[in-house]
């Protein structure tokens, strides 16, 4: 549970959002530590996929750094664009935040998920877990998650749920999401009857963005009627089993166009307010989306990097027509614009942690096709 210096640190935190101050007298309220960028799994949707990510893992020392912030943080996530369980320092690191309050997240595909990590994740007081499942059926989610098997992770799953209630512990709130898409978003109110006949406290969706040029037919922008009536039957189910749901907003039906204004860039972003987000190398980003460093933890202290030149620059545009362009289309689930196509559509999108890409791989930044 955060402590209560970690309680009045996001209310002053909050305040300035609010306030929309540019220099914080708050601390972050969140670090975000991308554990590693390495993954088990190549799925047809994600950037691993797509891009040709340079495989690192979160090292202690990096982590340490944050240390002067674990006192203050409300909460930490412990995800990226890999599988955190493939960082062999994720437990230490878990043990550490934990002493220190915060509420912890993990995101896992469940695939290497062992009793000894659950043990002590519940142990530890784990606040979140989060599991990545896009099928309902062992066919369709074996084919999105390229080495993964659908009975594994249900079994890994399950071993969690029964684990809590051995102990009789509520602890940790159990979520599955499903990113949706066009050959499996049909399945996701037999989704939410899977999520709750496991036990979980929440089923969520989240759109898929394309990465590659071969998804692009699967966003689910261009099926708008199909994708709302999915939602409405989703949430039919959840409301029979008494489970939360979390889905993205109905796409607007109308027909109207969407302007060249703030209506069509992304909703209002707090993350240069709330968080940090740390890279497996120990760049410091805006986000798991952003490929604009803030500050580096391998030569700079945290404390250095929060107030410095490049965050208040951000916090002064990001919500204005002068964001960045990476910030303008953005594709976060939280922040999306979902009436906009140019959020799903991220073929040509630099993606942090990647190597660049070949010059006749037709990546160039900007390229005005995204913007249809």
């Amino acid at each position: 549970m955060p402590s209560q210096s970690a309680i009045d640190n996001k209310a002053l935190n909050d305040l300035e959002l609010a306030q929309e101050r540019t220099i914080l007298a708050s601390k972050p309220q969140r670090l975000v530590f991308e554990t590693t960028n390495r993954c088990n799994l190549r799925c047809a949707m994600c950037g691993q996929s797509h891009r040709d990510f340079v495989g690192r893992d979160l090292q202690p020392e990096v982590f340490d750094n944050t240390e002067p912030y674990w006192d203050t943080v409300h909460d930490a996530s412990l995800f990226g664009w890999g599988e955190p369980l493939m960082n062999k320092h994720l437990g230490s690191y878990f043990d550490k935040l934990a002493q220190r309050g915060p509420d912890i997240f993990v995101l896992t595909n469940a695939m290497l998920l062992k009793q000894e990590m659950i043990d002590r994740f519940l142990a530890g007081g784990l606040a979140y877990l989060n599991f990545s499942v896009d099928g309902a059926k062992a066919a369709t989610y074996n084919r999105i998650r390229r080495g993964a098997d659908f009975d594994t992770v249900i079994a890994n799953i399950a071993k969690v749920v029964a684990s809590k209630r051995k102990l009789g512990v509520k602890h940790p709130y159990l979520r599955m999401v499903f990113v949706g898409m066009r050959s499996n978003v049909e399945e996701f109110p037999d989704f939410v009857d899977l999520a709750a006949n496991l036990g979980m406290d929440e089923a969520k969706m989240v759109h898929m963005i394309a990465y590659g040029q071969e998804m692009v037919d699967e966003i689910l922008f261009d099926h708008k009627e199909l994708t709302n009536s999915v939602l409405d039957e989703a949430e039919r189910r959840a409301k029979a089993h008494g489970i939360k749901l979390t889905i993205p907003d109905r796409f607007d039906l109308s027909g109207k166009p969407v302007l060249e204004t703030m209506d069509s860039l992304h909703k209002k972003c707090p993350r240069p307010w709330e968080e940090i987000f740390v890279q497996s190398d120990g760049k410091v980003r805006l986000c798991m989306l952003s490929k604009d460093i803030m500050g580096d933890l391998n030569t700079e202290s945290v404390e250095d990097i929060w107030n410095n030149e490049k965050f208040q620059r951000v916090r002064a545009t990001i919500n204005t027509p002068d964001a960045m362009s990476t910030c303008a289309k953005c594709p976060q689930y939280k922040e999306m614009n979902v009436n906009d196509r140019a959020a799903f559509i991220q073929v040509e999108t630099t993606l942090p942690g990647t190597r660049p890409p070949q010059p006749d791989a037709g990546m160039a930044e900007g390229h005005p096709e995204i913007r249809a």
